[in-house]
């Protein structure tokens, strides 16, 4: 049954089923305890039944349980499940390589001094190797001559001088023996130096005889099912392990898992259909073969023709063979593997992993193999954790001073937001947010709300952007729950960015309780974060605006608007849009240091407005009350410091138009050049990038201006302007401005527009850049 086993698989893996050209097929001998247990359970169901009708029922139980085997094995295959195997840590193949070798130089001591039971590191199985000056030389010889060809192979570089090697330590071994006098190959067998010879009388398809399946307890095999599913998956670990290490070890880039899965498939399916037992790729064997010189695919053939021939000759050959030669080829074998997993990756690999090779190998080569390869996934599994504990999940923190919306806004609302923009706390997350990574993240929040440096520096509005996270475990959801807590109790608005309503980040920080508890700030949820930044700018103008109201100033209701009013926050109680920018989703209360400095900031700016609108609307000439002329004056404040006797001749330039909502009326692809005052109503612009096909939106408020003032040429990105509602803008088109240029004064007030440009265009590159750096 073994060399059947063996002939199918090897015949599979070589016609083309493996990619691995001179991959080694054979029985799996780690089964065998499975086998016992199968034995043993059918033995105890079958008490009284003969013993034909055991053996029949044991048999036909291991040929089922290697059909089982290969239906999963191709199952898997073909449902592409191999690519978990890529989560396999290389670190971790190499140290299950070196662990085979270590396995592999004590199987060379325990074969080479006919070792009983095993090799075991007891105070017995030490003085069995020393005590004995025959013992000794008996494993100490094969280690010399696999020393001896491990010198060769680095003076001399040639796939058949492993070969040769052994053929000719076979060779002068049996000329040894035949030439000392009386000495014959029965007396040295008998000492330990040949392996015993094997009496067989049976062809080797005698085996065949005990299927009689007239006697078979099928109910007693139906109840092994569990133990051929257990044989089965214990045959599954092999494949994760043997074939990519088999990979790095041959130089294999690129290795279909689900191939070897359906390889193997075949091979244990067809090996069970004909009677015979599990099998697979075996790393070690084919590592040695291919090493050997064998690199196609007609060696495999041959290999299994010859395994065949042996198979029909009877295990006769097995009594000619020196354990000498058997034992340095383990040794050798050993050597190379413990070579490549410890001295190869000497100094390339991080300390941490380094030491987790080593464990692997010595858990594997003292202790058991599969057991190794536990101790290294632990490992693997420990390192992970331990590693992304102390890999910062905070990509950025920001304020509001450089983290801006795209909102064009007035010169002066922009510089009242600078003013305020240390409120503005923007903390960027990425990558997976687990309970080994919370602690960081809670960490840094905290400093910025103990201490001097939140009197220094108070926040009003804390954004966590979420747009880099994959994950949230629930531990890390509770931490935010507890940073939830301290903004609470700071005053602080909790805002969550990038994120949408019934996503995983979203139903993991519902299912943590963060919306349990009523509180007069909510959390607040965006899909972008540039539209979280607009609502916080919008919450700190809404103050400004409140000042004005105070001091009577008047105001432009559309004012301050932006997007953020045409888009659904997202929460997850339904809340629809904040339509309180002042109440409960500001939370301000006038007194404390953090409301003082937004209360300072807009007066500041209202008082600048004040004088501006008294030095250019106080005048009793009606000239200078009708517009465009007062819009000018404002759009262009902080701008240029011409009086409105300078911008009267512009003025007339100027013509009004009245826009529909959602019309796209400049588009720089196709349009001439002009330039633009908004009156009211709002604006959506988009940059196109044509590399990507990505887009950035932007949002223009009244007072601001925009535009262009000459033929900018194929170099710059393309610009549309849509109506975001009813709107109302004054437009200086190219044929106005070249009737401009030619009245009287007419070039410097081009020039002072050309500078104001400028201005608006640093302003807005600024702007879209921060919001470009902060956003990616």
């Amino acid at each position: 049954m073994f060399y059947v086993s063996c002939i199918v698989s090897q015949l599979v893996y070589s016609l083309g089923g493996s990619a691995f050209k001179s991959g080694i097929g054979s029985e799996m001998i780690e089964v065998t305890p499975f086998f016992h247990t199968m034995a043993y359970s059918i033995m105890n169901e079958m008490k009284g039944a003969p013993d034909n009708a055991v053996i029949a029922t044991t048999i036909v139980a291991f040929a089922m349980s290697s059909i089982v085997t290969g239906i999963v094995f191709f199952s898997l295959g073909k449902l592409k499940l191999g690519k978990l195997v890529g989560f396999f840590p290389r670190h971790i193949l190499v140290g299950c390589i070196g662990g085979v070798g270590f396995f592999l130089i004590m199987t060379g001591i325990e074969v080479s001094s006919r070792l009983e039971g095993g090799m075991e590191f007891t105070v017995p199985a030490l003085k069995y190797l020393f005590s004995n000056h025959v013992t000794l030389l008996q494993w100490t010889i094969p280690l010399a001559l696999a020393i001896f060809l491990i010198i060769l192979q680095h003076r001399f570089h040639n796939s058949l001088l492993v070969p040769l090697f052994f053929i000719c330590v076979f060779a002068i071994f049996h000329l040894i023996v035949k030439f000392i006098p009386k000495y014959n190959l029965k007396m040295v067998r008998d000492s330990g130096w040949v392996f015993p010879a094997v009496e067989d009388n049976q062809p080797w398809y005698a085996f065949y005889e005990l299927y009689k399946f007239q006697l078979v307890d099928w109910w007693a095999i139906s109840k092994q099912f569990p133990s051929m599913l257990a044989l089965t998956f214990f045959g599954i670990l092999h494949v994760p392990i043997n074939v990519p290490a088999l990979a790095v070890t041959v130089g294999m880039d690129q290795c279909d898992v689900d191939r070897e899965l359906v390889a193997h498939g075949y091979s244990n399916a067809i090996s069970g259909l004909v009677g015979s037992i599990q099998n697979y790729l075996v790393y070690t064997n084919s590592v040695l073969f291919i090493r050997a010189g064998a690199d196609d695919r007609v060696a495999g053939v041959l290999l299994a023709i010859a395994t065949g021939a042996v198979m029909v000759a009877g295990p006769v050959v097995i009594g000619y063979i020196p354990v000498c030669v058997v034992g340095s080829l383990i040794y050798l074998l050993g050597y190379e593997l413990l070579k490549e997993a410890l001295y190869d990756t000497w100094g390339r690999l991080r300390r941490i992993e380094y030491t987790t090779i080593a464990i692997i190998v010595l858990v594997m080569g003292v202790w058991d193999f599969v057991y190794g390869v536990l101790v290294g996934i632990l490992l693997a599994c420990l390192l992970y954790v331990v590693e992304a504990a102390q890999r910062p999940v905070i990509r950025g923190i920001y304020t509001g001073v450089v983290a801006r919306s795209t909102v064009l806004r007035h010169p002066k609302q922009q510089e009242f937001l600078k003013d305020v923009g240390d409120q503005i706390c923007v903390v960027k997350l990425e990558g997976s947010v687990f309970f080994g990574s919370i602690g960081g993240v809670e960490s840094e929040i905290r400093k910025r709300f103990e201490g001097e440096s939140f009197k220094e520096t108070p926040i009003k509005f804390l954004i966590l952007d979420m747009k880099g996270v994959a994950s949230i475990d629930f531990s890390a959801a509770e931490g935010f729950r507890r940073i939830l807590n301290l903004t609470t109790e700071k005053g602080t608005q909790l805002v969550i960015s990038s994120v949408e309503e019934n996503d995983s980040i979203v139903v993991a920080l519902r299912d943590a309780g963060l919306w349990e508890k009523p509180t007069d700030m909510p959390i607040q949820l965006f899909n972008t974060l540039n539209y979280a930044l607009e609502w916080c700018e919008n919450s700190f103008l809404a103050m400004y605006k409140s000042v004005k109201k105070e001091q009577r100033i008047p105001i432009n209701p559309a004012l301050g608007m932006s997007t953020y009013e045409r888009h659904k926050s997202i929460s997850p109680t339904n809340t629809g849009i904040n339509k309180s920018l002042m109440g409960q989703a500001v939370g301000m209360t006038y007194g404390t240091p953090r409301t003082n400095q937004v209360y300072q900031a807009a007066t500041r700016t209202v008082n600048d407005e004040q004088k501006i609108q008294n030095k250019y609307f106080g005048s009793q000439d009606s000239t200078f009350k009708k517009q465009p002329l007062p819009l000018l004056m404002l759009t262009f404040s902080g701008l240029s410091n011409m009086d409105e006797k300078f911008w009267s001749l512009l003025a007339s330039y100027f013509v009004k138009e009245t826009i529909p909502e959602d019309i796209t009326f400049y588009d720089t692809a196709k349009d001439s050049p002009s330039f633009f005052l908004v009156e009211s109503g709002l604006i959506r612009s988009v940059c196109k990038f044509e590399s990507d096909d990505r887009e950035l939106h932007s949002s223009i408020l009244p007072l601001t201006a925009f535009g262009d003032l000459y033929h900018k040429g194929s170099q710059f990105r393309d610009m549309a302007y849509t109506t975001v509602n009813y709107t109302v803008t004054w437009r200086l088109t190219e044929k106005k401005l070249a009737e401009l240029m030619k009245a009287p004064g007419g070039e410097a007030l081009y020039n002072e527009l050309l500078k104001i440009q400028i201005k608006l265009v640093r302003e807005r590159f600024d702007t879209m850049t921060a919001n470009l750096v902060i956003s990616a």
